[in-house]
Parts: C-alpha cells; sequence; structure tokens
C-alpha cells in the first residue's frame, strides 16, 4: 500500500477468493490509481501483482443479516435531543464496508434504509444524506408522507444535475436545507436566482447551505383582516346610478317588445355593434340547447376564418344594426339578475358594462335561458344619450346562472311603466366632429387621471370611431 500512497481509499465488501480477492471503490480516480499499478508491484512470491479495473455495481442482497446491520446503524447514528439522523457517507461505515456494500444511491438500498427510519424514528426533524454519491432524489418523494415533521435535510456534495429534482420534496415543510457540492449549483452565476428558485419550492426556507436567509415578511396585525364587502354593482361617481337604472328600464322595455325598431333612437347614425356568441367551458349543442339565430350573426374568431366575414359580422350604423337586433329570438330580461359597471361618467362620455340573464322565447312557447354581456360607450345627443358603440356577447346559461334564472317567479318590469328616460330623437345625425371627439378626450383624462395621450389610445380603442375595422 505505500506504493499508492499518499491516495487513500475504503475497499467495500472486501472478499477472498484462493489467490484471488476483489472489492469495490467508490471513487473513479483512485479507480484510475489503482489501474496504473497494474503489474508495477512484486509480491512476496517474487510474482507481479495484477491489479485488474473495470466499471460496476455490487450485487446487492439485503438479507436478514443486512438488515439488522441497518437498523444498528441507523440507533447508533440517531441524536435523541436534535431528533436528527446522520447517514452521512452511509456506505462508508465500519459496520458496513467489510461483507455488504450498500449504496444509498441504489434504489432499493435507499427504500430499505426509509422504512427502517419510519419504523424506528417517529418524529424525525433533520435528515443528513450528504457524500452518498446520490444522483436522483425520486425516491425521496415518499418523505413528505413517511416523515411529514422533517424540517432540516442536507444533501449536499452529492450528484444532482438540476434543481428540478427537487420538485418531488416541494411538499415538505423545509427550514433548513443544504445542496452545496451538486453539479446543480455550478449552474447559478448569479447566487441571488439560485436563492429565489429554491425559495419558490421551499417557501418557508430560513437556511440554505448553511447561510442564514432573509425571513419571509408578515403582516404585522393583530387581528384577521377583513375583506372589504364586495359590491355587486359599481357606479363611478354615485349619480350616474339613477341615469343608468333609467337608461336600462328604458332600453329592455323597447328591446323586450315585438317590435324592436323602436331601439333606433337609441343609437347614433354611425353607431357600431359586435355581436359574440359561443359555447362556455363544459357546453357543446350536444349538452345545451342551441341558440343557432344568436350563432348565425355572431362575430367569433374562432369560426370566422377570413377578414371579410369579420366586417359583414360587425354592424354599422342604426340601420344594420337594428336589423341585426330583429333577427334575434324574441326575449325577456331577468331584471334582478343585471350586474352593472360604471367605469367613466361624464358629460362627454359614459362607458358601461353589463352582465345578466334573459329567458329566449321560442314559437312554440318554449323558454331557454341564456347569458349576456354588454359593453356600452354611450354619449349625449340632442336632449339626451345614445348608444354609439356596443359589444354584446351571448352565452348558454351555466348550472347556478339557471338557479337564478328559475327563482324568478315570471316576467318583471325594469320599472313602473310611468318611467322614463329622454333619448335622442330620430333624426339625421352627422358624424361628431374633432372638437367633440378631443372634448370627449378630455373629459375621461380628467376623470380617470390618464395623460391625455393614453386617454386617447383608450378613447379610439374603446369607441372605434377612429377605426373602420370590426371591433376586437
Amino acid at each position: 500500500m505505500a506504493k499508492i500512497a499518499p491516495t487513500v481509499f475504503i475497499p467495500l465488501s472486501y472478499k477472498v477468493r484462493g489467490t484471488d480477492s476483489s472489492f469495490f471503490v467508490d471513487d473513479f480516480k483512485v479507480a484510475e490509481t489503482l489501474a496504473s499499478f497494474n503489474k508495477k508491484i512484486t509480491t512476496m512470491t517474487g510474482y507481479m501483482l495484477l491489479v485488474l479495473v473495470r466499471p460496476g455495481l455490487p450485487y446487492v442482497v439485503i438479507d436478514s443479516t443486512a438488515n439488522d446491520k441497518i437498523k444498528t446503524l441507523v440507533a447508533k447514528r440517531y441524536d435523541v435531543n436534535l431528533k436528527a439522523l446522520d447517514l452521512t457517507h452511509f456506505h462508508t461505515d465500519p459496520d458496513l464496508i467489510d461483507n455488504y456494500a450498500l449504496p444509498l444511491f441504489i434504489p432499493a438500498v435507499m427504500l430499505v434504509v426509509l422504512d427502517i427510519i419510519v419504523d424506528c424514528v417517529h418524529d424525525l426533524a433533520a435528515l443528513y444524506l450528504s457524500d452518498n454519491k446520490l444522483h436522483s432524489l425520486h425516491d425521496l418523494s415518499v418523505l413528505s408522507i413517511k416523515l411529514p415533521k422533517l424540517k432540516v435535510l442536507r444533501i449536499g456534495r452529492n450528484r444532482i444535475q438540476d434543481l428540478q429534482q427537487l420538485d418531488c420534496l416541494e411538499s415538505l415543510p423545509l427550514e433548513d436545507l443544504m445542496l452545496n457540492g451538486n453539479p446543480l449549483r455550478d449552474k447559478y452565476q448569479d447566487h441571488n436566482a439560485y436563492i429565489r428558485d429554491v425559495k419558490k419550492r421551499f417557501p418557508k426556507l430560513l437556511k440554505l447551505d448553511g447561510v442564514e436567509l432573509s425571513p419571509p415578511i408578515k403582516p404585522d396585525v393583530s387581528e384577521p383582516l377583513q375583506m372589504p364587502t364586495i359590491n355587486e354593482n359599481y357606479s363611478c361617481p354615485e349619480e350616474g346610478r339613477s341615469f343608468v337604472h333609467q337608461f336600462l328600464a328604458a332600453y329592455y322595455q323597447l328591446y323586450d317588445n315585438n317590435n324592436r325598431e323602436q331601439l333606433a333612437r337609441a343609437y347614433l347614425d354611425n353607431s357600431m355593434l359586435s355581436l359574440t356568441s359561443t359555447y362556455v367551458q363544459d357546453q357543446s349543442s350536444e349538452n345545451t340547447s342551441e341558440f343557432v339565430k344568436h350563432v348565425t350573426e355572431s362575430l367569433n374568431f374562432l369560426s370566422v376564418k377570413d377578414d371579410s366575414r369579420g366586417q359583414k359580422s360587425s354592424y354599422h350604423g342604426k340601420r344594420d344594426i337594428i336589423a341585426c337586433l330583429s333577427k334575434l329570438p324574441k326575449t325577456q330580461h331577468v331584471p334582478n339578475s343585471f350586474v352593472t359597471n360604471l367605469k367613466v361618467f361624464t358629460p362627454q362620455v359614459i362607458l358601461m358594462s353589463l352582465t345578466g340573464l334573459f329567458w329566449e322565447l321560442g314559437p312554440t312557447g318554449k323558454q331557454l335561458l341564456r347569458s349576456f354581456s354588454r359593453d356600452l360607450v354611450i354619449v349625449p345627443h340632442g336632449q339626451g344619450h345614445c348608444i354609439m358603440n356596443e359589444e354584446l356577447s351571448v352565452t348558454c346559461a351555466t348550472d347556478n346562472q339557471t338557479e337564478v334564472g328559475l327563482r324568478t317567479s315570471g316576467p318583471a318590469e325594469m320599472l313602473p311603466s310611468t318611467t322614463r328616460v329622454t333619448v335622442a330623437a330620430s333624426r339625421q345625425v352627422e358624424l361628431i366632429d374633432d372638437g367633440m371627439k378631443q372634448r370627449m378626450v378630455d373629459g375621461l383624462a380628467a376623470q380617470t387621471g390618464m395623460n391625455m395621450q393614453w386617454a386617447q389610445k383608450f378613447f379610439m380603442k374603446a369607441t372605434g370611431i377612429f377605426s373602420k375595422r370590426y371591433i376586437c
């Protein structure tokens, strides 16, 4: 042995058969050094010593004797006070190297060891597995189930290549993790990025590679936080609520009427409308009633393949809009299902969203419940207000929405019949001039706090005044 000094190694599973002996080493450089002395050492009998080295793994058979040795080793290395088990250099333990080669990187050995740990140690808090040539952590995925109280894990100086291999351990409430000495660490030039990626998997981590981490920020409150009350209907400002109520009352009194041509008074001559109808998730024509008339008039980008069809499916001018709305089935809307969101309310422009339910009245008296949403851009005109731009989306009602609709005892009026809202007269309307456009943008900027550039961009996108293409 003096010939190969200062190289130090531990022969594992050493066996003698006649004049031959065999053993394993766990270091490639040691194996190379031993191979270099082939036929260079003279034995006491005068023969040259043959040193044959080849790659391989020990043949592992975990019999009752080996099982007992593992139990003895686990008991010897367990610290009762710290509730910690140190299995560092497990396969080189003096109790195992004579006749047993039991490396933990062999799955069969790791699983047996874990089973023994669970049987012998019920509240393990720390497990040290460094220096065990581990190249996979898949076998450790059972730790979150078998050792749910484990908070310290040291797996440094192994052969773990990627941080993704730790994904199987994410359920563990780890506070202290040791990874240094693994190839995965060399892949990070930015140490902060390394810490960030580790903490994504273990948010409770307080120490990484022996270095204390900044504690997670927690709200300094003595009482549980109370979330604000959710308001289904929102109006900005509050005085707009009365306008919304009256406008929708008048609109749907006409819309649910047999003659929708009266709605022409609610639109400008250059108004725009886009209609979309589609099935929501888990719905199709096979499990919900079809709404063919809506789909026929719909602008659905999943079905519209060419640009010309898209332009035909968006409606320009009150005549085309009323023609489209008149083709749709008769309806009876459910007022108590309405949810409104008044986003902008200024003298120059009003932006409003509306969602709700309506009953589609079939020719045979059959009623089908639908869900709808409407986005409206409303501007002052004459003595009242008109819709300048509208996006209407219709779908089949979900199960929850159907319950809301069925709770309605029958057709209900939006408001008493004496309530009316003033809409613009149906006289010819000229296109909005540049001065009016600028005043509308100024009002939008003043109401929302946007700068003029963003207010104009938002106005152009929301109203479609400056675009000849259909609305997305």
